[in-house]
């Protein structure tokens, strides 16, 4: 067991999985499951911030195209009024 945890491709995978720190000791399970439970809350508020994000620009876009389509029909009936005009 020894030789399999000193070859340096474990010690690395350990290391990144927060199980041994960079002075190759091991980290205690409560601390660890501490860190774990602080990166899994960062993870779940940043999708949460981005989520947000994105439904934000998503309703800035769709009020938009309405504004645009709105202003595109008021032209057109400013248009049909003055057409209308002109021939009688």
């Amino acid at each position: 067991m020894q030789g399999y945890f000193s070859k340096e491709l474990v010690k690395n995978h350990l290391r990144h999985s927060g199980l041994i720190n960079g002075r190759d000791e091991i980290i205690p399970e409560e601390v660890w499951k501490k860190r774990v439970l602080v990166e899994e809350k960062m993870e779940f508020t940043s999708r949460l911030i981005a989520d947000k994000i994105v439904q934000r620009a998503i309703e800035l876009s769709n009020y938009e195209k309405l504004e645009i389509k709105r202003k595109l029909e008021l032209v057109s009936k400013r248009e049909l009024v003055r057409r209308i005009r002109v021939i009688f």
